[in-house]
């Protein structure tokens, strides 16, 4: 068996290896930003969308928050109106950082997992509350509140074959597969394809 290349390197060499080796790693792991997602309170999930620009954090404080990623400038309000919602946003490409573009309030307890639709259109939230709440991603409107666990929903995931189902589990032991094309329908005038 061969030595490692840095065994075979002696004095002045050998630190120039190591000093290049360590260099070219932080070059590669360099911390990007730190961002105070939700003040004081412990995070417990956190998720990418599946584009990859948006990352969503659940936490102690009872809120879903929505982050764009890349950015140092925060959002122009549309029409002088904030709603919480999505806004029309000039995000910057080559900046580093993060905007919260909306907080999403309805659990009363802690957020203990957050998934995406394969769509990209919802999101669902699994909360100490026993519910399961979905919402409209490019708006951030509640679409729906599933409900039957008892004690808390622990877990949510999405279906990647259809994108209008999901499963959660809960602290009662059991796992509970939900359809919300009938809430679509009422919340946006059309079923989710």
């Amino acid at each position: 068996t061969m030595p490692p290349r840095s065994a075979l390197l002696t004095g002045p060499r050998q630190q120039h290896f190591v000093a290049t080796r360590k260099a070219l790693l932080a070059s590669r792991l360099s911390h990007a930003a730190t961002i105070n997602t939700h003040m004081s309170y412990p995070v417990y999930c956190l998720r990418f969308d599946r584009t990859g620009r948006y990352f969503i954090s659940g936490a102690d404080d009872y809120l879903i928050k929505v982050f764009h990623l890349g950015t140092g400038r925060s959002c122009r309000k549309k029409n002088g109106q904030d709603r919480g919602r999505l806004l029309s946003c000039n995000y910057g490409a080559n900046e580093r950082g993060a905007v919260l573009v909306c907080s999403l309030r309805g659990h009363a307890g802690v957020i203990n997992d957050i998934d995406v639709s394969s769509d990209n259109a919802f999101l669902a939230t699994a909360s100490v509350d026993g519910d399961v709440r979905v919402w409209g991603l490019k708006d951030g409107c509640p679409v729906a509140i599933l409900r039957g666990h008892k004690g808390g929903a622990n877990m949510v995931s999405w279906s990647k074959l259809t994108p209008y189902r999901l499963v959660s589990t809960g602290s009662d032991g059991f796992a509970r597969l939900w359809d919300i094309r009938e809430a679509c329908l009422k919340r946006y005038g059309a079923y989710v394809a």
